[in-house]
């Protein structure tokens, strides 16, 4: 018999189980304080590149060195200008003897939060860490704070998060979102959406949140498909606990729906770039199918309302294009600002000249007041309106552009010429009584395209992952779903229509905080449960970063012909071209 074939009729471990996995089965036991040295037993570390996350556990009997860190941690809600303790998400862990809390700031603070620990007795020694910060910020954390950063692996820390977080809530950790059909006629017409990216489909017909309990069994669980929303996409076929690999990914994350955010529309925060999205509205500058054709394009099946561009009406205006503060949103601009300043000081004003004046009335004497102390009451009375117009109605309040007009024009004013079937570009974001003739988009509504632009990026790969692994269920975690109901609902929404149904978009309650989970779980007896597995993960992963990596001396191409439906898949996923003609020789690469 050939040699694969023992190895085939051996049963992995992991997939013989018959009943659901438990907590020793995977190596975590409960947190002992005499195995622990240091404060940093109780702590699990990822840093991002973008936000950075913090599991703090809280045992039953706090050992007294843990004390000062505990008491830092949970007097507050709030550390510095962006660290951020999550309340609602706290849980007890019978299984480990404490309460887990979590805690994110930016990363790009990092050095703040250094700062923040030097100033009492941490008894921080060393703690388990994960992301490229655990690295980058290695050196500067051991000179300044004499922590040492136990490195671990990003991928696995993620799953074995993921896992150990369904083991304690399966019932309640999933939910995925599901459109809410009123009749079986309205069932039907959402069965049968195109294939394709509709504002209707995603975001506008009302969805609801829906549990979806899973359980951890060799059964039904796997193979699972987990796409990391991070700073960057990384998605990780799993098909055991200690079996998993990155096999895709997409440098379009969350950095870059934030990185755009703050270029575009000026936001200091993620969570308010989220808040202004959701008051935006994506058809006012993406191009859809209705935009092109005047309504549905019935030769190739595709309907009016799907995006034919992503913002592609700024593409085609023409003109000068800026950006516009919202108005759906409060805004205060530093205009506002300074106009309110004035406004309370003219107030203040106004009330001590009127309590004179109303002295000098009540003696009867007007003329000592004078002419030019009435013109002076007149203009100040006025003032305030005055104020008023400048920072709420003038055109520079309504435009507050971030980007100044390409070029002036001549003081005659001149319409904006909006392309044919496009009316509205002319009526609604004409700038008026500016010397320029220039189209404005509102902050909103570009920070809600940018949502889902990013997300049906994400779909599309993950749904052929999908296809490609033979995963019925994908799992989309990562801070980039924190705070985010327009990514739920088109990641759930798209993902139903392109799969007809068959692939299920699950998410988790404590999305984005898993890579931490799961460094804190060396301190709990986690320990590899196949070294072989890690080692083939981390061989593996250079080979399936989507850019295609080739060897420098010598590329092997093999071609069968049971794998040819695959090959297209493969090279789009993992090189980002269609294939070419192959050859079964090798080639020598000079």
């Amino acid at each position: 018999a050939p040699a694969g074939a023992d190895a085939a009729a051996r049963p992995a471990s992991p997939r013989t189980m018959c009943r659901p996995y438990s907590h020793s089965d995977l190596g975590w036991g409960p947190w002992d304080h005499r195995m622990a040295t240091d404060a940093g037993a109780c702590l699990g570390l990822d840093f991002g590149g973008t936000l950075s996350k913090i599991v703090f556990f809280e045992p039953r009997e706090m050992p007294q060195y843990a004390n000062p860190l505990a008491d830092f941690l949970l007097s507050r809600t709030l550390y510095g200008r962006s660290g951020t303790r999550d309340e609602e998400l706290a849980f007890t862990s019978e299984k480990l003897g404490g309460r887990l809390h979590f805690i994110h700031f930016e990363t790009s603070r990092t050095a703040g939060a250094i700062s923040m620990l030097e100033k009492f007795q941490h008894n921080i020694h060393r703690v388990h860490a994960t992301g490229g910060g655990a690295y980058k910020y290695s050196k500067l954390v051991k000179d300044r704070l004499g922590i040492r950063l136990m490195k671990q692996d990003e991928l696995q820390t993620v799953v074995r998060g993921i896992i150990f977080t369904l083991l304690e809530h399966p019932d309640s950790e999933c939910y995925t979102y599901e459109a809410i059909v009123d009749n079986a006629e309205e069932s039907s017409t959402k069965s049968k959406r195109h294939h394709g990216v509709s504002h209707v489909d995603a975001l506008s017909y009302e969805m609801t949140k829906v549990p979806c309990p899973l359980r951890v069994d060799a059964d039904n669980f796997f193979p699972l498909l987990v796409v990391n929303i991070g700073s960057g996409v990384s998605v990780i076929n799993v098909t055991s606990p200690s079996s998993f690999r990155r096999v895709s990914g997409t440098a379009i994350g969350g950095a870059t729906y934030y990185g755009l955010c703050k270029l575009l529309c000026r936001m200091n925060t993620f969570d308010e770039a989220m808040d202004l999205a959701e008051l935006g509205d994506s058809r006012d500058v993406n191009l859809t199918v209705q935009d092109i054709y005047g309504g549905s394009y019935e030769q190739a099946g595709l309907s009016g309302e799907i995006t034919a561009a992503f913002f592609g009406k700024c593409a085609s205006a023409i003109g000068p294009v800026r950006t516009a503060r919202s108005r759906k949103r409060a805004y205060v601009s530093v205009l506002e600002k300074i106009g309110l300043v004035l406004v309370a000081l003219l107030s203040a004003n106004l009330l001590a000249s009127s309590h004179v004046v109303r002295m000098l009335a009540a003696d009867g004497d007007w003329q000592a007041l004078g002419v030019p102390v009435i013109l002076r009451e007149v203009v100040l009375l006025l003032m305030p309106a005055v104020v008023a117009y400048l920072v709420f109605w003038s055109s520079e309040a309504r435009l507050s552009s971030s980007h100044p007009p390409l070029h002036a024009e001549s003081n005659t004013s001149a319409k904006v010429n909006s392309p044919p079937g496009m009316p509205h570009l002319r009526n609604k974001n004409a700038s008026a009584g500016s010397g320029a003739a220039s189209v404005s988009f509102e902050e909103a509504d570009i920070a809600r395209a940018l949502v889902v632009m990013v997300a049906q990026n994400v779909t599309q790969i993950a749904y052929l992952n999908a296809l490609l692994h033979k995963s019925k269920r994908v799992l989309f975690t990562g801070n980039f779903l924190r705070h985010n109901r327009i990514a739920l609902r088109a990641l759930s929404s798209m993902m139903h229509n392109w799969s007809k149904g068959e692939i299920q978009a699950l998410f988790m309650e404590h999305e984005g905080y898993f890579g931490a989970i799961g460094t804190f779980l060396y301190s709990c007896g986690a320990q590899d449960q196949d070294m072989h597995g890690q080692g083939h993960i981390l061989q593996r992963q250079d080979s399936s970063q989507g850019l295609g990596s080739v060897d420098e001396e010598v590329v092997s191409v093999t071609s069968s012909s049971s794998d040819e439906n695959i090959n297209v898949i493969e090279d789009l996923l993992f090189k980002g071209e269609f294939p070419r003609r192959r050859s079964a020789a090798p080639i020598r690469m000079s």
